[in-house]
């Protein structure tokens, strides 16, 4: 029900629906698949859409699923075009997928230089699936230095070991291009010198083990770096040039364990998480003087390390079942 109402547009509906059902099924892959979709068009959601579709695919069967890279990400500042890649078809067939290979192709272009792709080819045999994507969007925006360029990569591997137990590992590499995006008040409060770089590298392993009919296990590990870069220019040709260089270096380490316990009219989900960041911040000042001839460079670097600790245990009980 929640993929027909976001098909026909009523996208608060949808997301009630989503919602109503991984209520009663937080183990169903198909309900955070759903729910990810259903956060997929709404704006400072991006977050939780990424989420879901991480409990998604933890909880999938093996099968021929279509991945949309962009999907991970969070912060890409792209259009929204028709609905989303791969949406609905391998989340109905991965019980029903035979042996094979399938392939996916989007392409899509429009003003301001704007285009795109997105190529995602998934093979099945027997217990062993794989699954590759590309995406790539382009635009010069719709102002000066509003322009935005990506290019993302995506590997899943996914194997069925024993009727209880699944594994998967996962890679995705990302490379970022793009200047001064923020919309103010003002239209022209924006720094045409402003360049941004983001590159980031994800590695991830995980299993599912069903210890019984109505309890699952769910571990994942997952090692992120992430290399930000901001630039920013100040001259006045001829008599100085300045350019100030941010970079945030960040390597992230996060294990995670869940219990998923399903019952009639109660589940019960309990976890812990542990996550290790260490960032490296880095402030690079160059300035140029003409005459009298000055070149000087000054580097100041701070390093932060932080460990965080995550324990939970919530559940849902349906009133109407018991009384």
């Amino acid at each position: 029900l929640a993929r027909v109402y976001q098909d026909l547009g009523f996208e608060q509906a949808a997301l009630n629906e989503a919602t109503k059902s991984l209520d009663n099924d937080p183990g169903s892959h198909s309900a955070h698949r759903f729910l990810s979709d259903a956060y997929s068009n709404r704006r400072k959601y991006e977050i939780a859409h990424a989420s879901e579709l991480f409990q998604a695919q933890m909880l999938q069967p093996v099968g021929k699923t279509q991945l949309r890279p962009q999907s991970i990400e969070s912060d890409l500042d792209t259009i929204s075009y028709g609905n989303n890649f791969g949406n609905g078809s391998s989340d109905l067939t991965n019980l029903y997928s035979r042996n094979g290979v399938s392939a996916s192709f989007n392409l899509f272009t429009g003003n301001q230089n704007t285009r795109g792709d997105e190529l995602s080819i998934s093979g099945l045999y027997n217990n062993f699936a794989i699954s590759a994507a590309q995406y790539a969007y382009k635009s010069d925006g719709f102002r000066e230095n509003n322009d935005v360029d990506h290019e993302i990569y995506n590997l899943f591997v996914q194997g069925k070991i024993t009727n209880n137990l699944s594994i998967q590992a996962e890679y995705l590499k990302r490379s970022t291009e793009k200047g001064d995006l923020a919309l103010r008040f003002d239209p022209a409060a924006f720094n045409p010198n402003e360049r941004n770089e983001i590159d980031t590298e994800m590695g991830r392993i995980g299993f599912n083990q069903k210890l019984g009919s109505s309890n699952t296990l769910l571990g994942s590990f997952m090692n992120r770096d992430l290399l930000t870069k901001k630039e920013i220019i100040n001259s006045i040709p001829g008599v100085f040039t300045q350019t100030a260089t941010t970079a945030d270096d960040e390597n992230a380490n996060i294990a995670e364990i869940q219990d998923i316990y399903v019952k009639n009219s109660f589940n019960i989900l309990s976890g812990l998480s542990v996550t290790n960041v260490n960032k490296i911040k880095t402030l690079t000042t160059r300035t140029v003087i003409v005459v009298p001839p000055i070149d000087d460079t000054t580097i100041i670097s701070t390093n932060i390390d932080k460990d965080h600790k995550t324990a939970y245990l919530y559940s849902n009980i349906a009133a109407t079942n018991i009384f």
